[in-house]
């Protein structure tokens, strides 16, 4: 799809515990100091669909692997139509923790990643994503360094498969790029920036 707006659309990709709300955080208030206008979002949305798919990934609601798949979508093409994209269309720079990444690496272990992607074919790709890279025993300290409930997809051995997706997607999408995220919280902001400071010359504001 060709690219319709002015603003940068980054958005920020890894397995849990990799540290994407932190390093969202991080970013958005960087490229705010420039003067830039941000804005800051995730997936799931907190809109109806967004809430039926938290009660899956929290074990409360059974599901089929295709049912979550189509949920994503759909939260996914109401986000960029009602939130991204006008952002976008003023200029803006908006930041996504999880987009359609998120899926073809997650549900890619359940289903074929083709038929993943056609499903998504309504939400564009982003302009730039990062993907943070940590193995499995770093993602599972720092989750249980949090003490929240793990979720469906945090469980023992899942967590690599979906890295080995995340991997495997980066080396064939030219938008991917990967950083290392083992290293201390700062360390990694430095190596995010790297990547995106070039890309801000595309903003208008």
């Amino acid at each position: 799809m060709k690219k319709e707006w002015q603003g940068l659309f980054i958005t920020i990709e890894g397995i849990d515990g990799a540290g994407l709300t932190t390093q969202t955080t991080i970013l958005a208030d960087r490229i705010r100091s420039l003067g830039k206008e941000v804005l800051v979002t995730k997936e799931p949305t907190s809109g109806p669909i967004g809430q039926v798919i938290r009660r899956i990934l929290s074990g409360e609601i059974k599901h089929e692997p295709c049912v979550l798949a189509l949920l994503f979508a759909a939260d996914r093409a109401y986000h960029f139509s009602s939130e991204i994209l006008p952002a976008l269309l003023k200029g803006q720079v908006v930041i996504s923790d999880r987009y359609i990444l998120s899926s073809l690496a997650y549900q890619g272990v359940f289903l074929p990643v083709s038929w993943v992607k056609e499903v998504n074919s309504c939400s564009p790709d982003p302009d730039l994503c990062i993907l943070i890279d940590v193995d499995e025993s770093t993602a599972r300290e720092r989750i249980e360094k949090r003490g929240n409930r793990r979720e469906i997809f945090e469980r023992e051995g899942e967590a690599e498969l979906i890295r080995r997706n995340y991997l495997e997607l980066a080396k064939k999408l030219s938008w991917v790029k990967v950083v290392d995220g083992r290293g201390p919280v700062d360390q990694v902001a430095n190596l995010i920036w790297k990547v995106v400071e070039p890309r801000l010359e595309e903003v208008s504001t």
